[in-house]
């Protein structure tokens, strides 16, 4: 009986990573340091800066809020000039684009306008091959926080409904393996959910330095649904892992309600 031959090299997926490669060269791409405070501005141009693409991007439910077309290469320049910025990779820069978009669509706002976009970069997102975890994870945005940093981007995704990034600052040990990133984001559910939290305070913590094991004991304060102000007391433990800090274990420990507006 003769044996069936393998295949060394599998030509669909080495022909997906060529194609992926050649878009990808053909921009540069450049991104504000907000994006863990829930928002950014997003550039992708042709190389040699000449034209390009502007987004301003929410990690809220209100997703994308803005796009323009560069076409002048002084109008490139002077952004550059104008704000602190990061280059990152196209495939980083599409993953913003996806994970601000896919908010938009989760929780129906100005989905007319973006579905009828020409972008390419807008139509590239859809892709399987370009929006995956292993190309748009966070890691890079997270490399080298330090964990009051960490601790400041949990509570503010928490209040952004910013569940992608929930996703990637959550320990690999503390997921659910049955739950990839979009699903996950698409699914994505918090007993704090509704919370907007304007301060918080850490009451206590305990700190393993040579383990970079850190616990934090603190309280939350919030207000819920504009008619109540919460006081949540929380205990969250981050870990070091693969070259970040993040969190491993996340317990809500008691909740009071400080203020209620009884006229609402």
């Amino acid at each position: 009986m003769r044996q069936k031959k393998e295949n060394i090299i599998c030509f669909e997926n080495y022909r997906h990573q060529l194609q992926n490669k050649e878009k990808a060269e053909h921009y540069d791409c450049f991104v504000t340091e907000d994006r863990l405070a829930g928002f950014c501005e997003l550039l992708i141009c042709e190389k040699g800066k000449q034209s390009g693409q502007w987004f301003y991007l929410k990690f809220t439910p209100e997703g994308l809020i803005q796009q323009r077309y560069l076409s002048k290469g002084v109008e490139i320049r002077e952004w550059l000039e104008r704000n602190e910025n990061s280059k990152i990779t196209y495939m980083q820069a599409l993953g913003l684009l996806g994970d601000s978009v896919r908010q938009n669509y989760k929780y129906k706002t100005n989905t007319g306008w973006i579905h009828a976009h020409t972008s390419i970069h807008l139509q590239r997102i859809w892709d399987g091959e370009i929006y995956n975890h292993k190309n748009n994870s966070l890691k890079w945005a997270l490399f080298q926080q330090d964990e009051l940093t960490v601790l400041k981007t949990y509570l503010c995704a928490i209040s952004n409904k910013d569940a992608v990034l929930l996703y990637d600052l959550t320990a690999e040990q503390a997921k659910d393996e049955e739950l990839p990133r979009e699903l996950y984001a698409y699914k994505w559910a918090h007993v704090l959910d509704g919370l907007v939290i304007f301060d918080f305070e850490i009451v206590d913590k305990i700190i393993q330095k040579e383990r970079e094991d850190f616990t934090f004991f603190l309280t939350v304060y919030g207000e819920y649904n504009s008619y109540k102000v919460l006081s949540i007391d929380i205990c969250l433990r981050i870990v070091r892992e693969q070259g970040c800090l993040r969190i491993r274990k996340e317990t809500i420990l008691e909740a009071r309600c400080i203020y209620r507006n009884h006229g609402s």
